[in-house]
Parts: structure tokens; C-alpha cells; sequence
């Protein structure tokens, strides 16, 4: 399936009055598309002239390049060595500083909330400023 969107205008006016996006098969072509529509309002009755055909799935091919697959390359690594560290933190009871500083377990012991303390809402705005940094990357 192919995704167009077609710009129409009535006849005798230069102002796009409707845009209209279609899913089609990949056998269409923009003007094929053209002239289902124009025979369509034809027999509709109604007065109006496509303006432009565009197929986005033609202007969404691109190649990947190599900062790509650096990319996903690190991001892998790093999703495995916290998949390992983790696992190895749960298996051994023994504290290991470059294990448990990927493991998960350990990484989430920053949103324990502590009963007793007198500044817990600092620790809530510190918990709030992280997510923060996390979802704003």
C-alpha cells in the first residue's frame, strides 16, 4: 500500500479548498490517482480539479548511513551490558562496582522513598528532574 495526498481546488480557483490523504495500492500512480478522481467528481457532479498528487512512500526511502549503525551499535551494547550486569547482580549476592553500576537493580534504588526523612520533597523534585532529563533526550 502506498500513501498519497491529493490537493484539490474547484475549477476556476487557485486556492487548495481540500487535501484528502489516500491509501492505495502500490500499482497507482499519481496520475492514475488523478484520473479515478476526476472521473469520480464527474460523475458526482461536482466541480473540482486535483492540484497535486504526492506519494510519500517514494519520498520517505533513505539509505542509512554510518552514524546509523554506530548508533545502533552502542545503543546495543549498552542495552546488553545492563541485560548482563543485572542478571549477574541478581545471580551473585557478592557487590561488584563496575557490575552493579549498569545493573538495574541497583538503578532504581534511586526512587526509594525513605519514610523518615526530612526532605523528602526534595527527593521528589530530584526524582521529577531526572525523568525530566531522561525523557527530554
Amino acid at each position: 500500500m502506498d500513501y498519497y495526498t491529493v490537493n484539490f481546488n474547484q475549477v476556476g480557483n487557485n486556492i487548495a479548498l481540500l487535501y484528502a490523504s489516500l491509501c492505495l495500492p502500490e500499482v497507482c500512480t499519481p496520475e492514475v490517482v488523478t484520473q479515478g478522481i476526476n472521473i469520480v467528481a464527474k460523475q458526482a457532479g461536482v466541480d473540482i480539479r486535483v492540484i497535486s498528487v504526492i506519494n510519500h512512500i517514494e519520498e520517505q526511502h533513505q539509505d542509512y548511513t554510518w552514524v546509523f549503525f554506530v548508533t545502533a551499535t552502542l545503543i546495543a551494547i549498552l542495552i546488553a551490558l545492563v541485560v548482563c550486569a543485572t542478571i549477574m547482580h541478581w545471580m551473585n549476592k557478592k557487590e561488584h562496582k563496575i557490575i552493579s553500576s549498569f545493573s538495574l537493580q541497583n538503578s532504581l534504588k534511586i526512587f526509594d522513598y525513605n519514610h523518615k526523612s526530612q526532605l523528602n520533597v526534595l527527593n521528589g523534585v530530584r526524582s521529577l528532574a531526572m525523568l525530566w532529563v531522561i525523557f527530554g533526550h
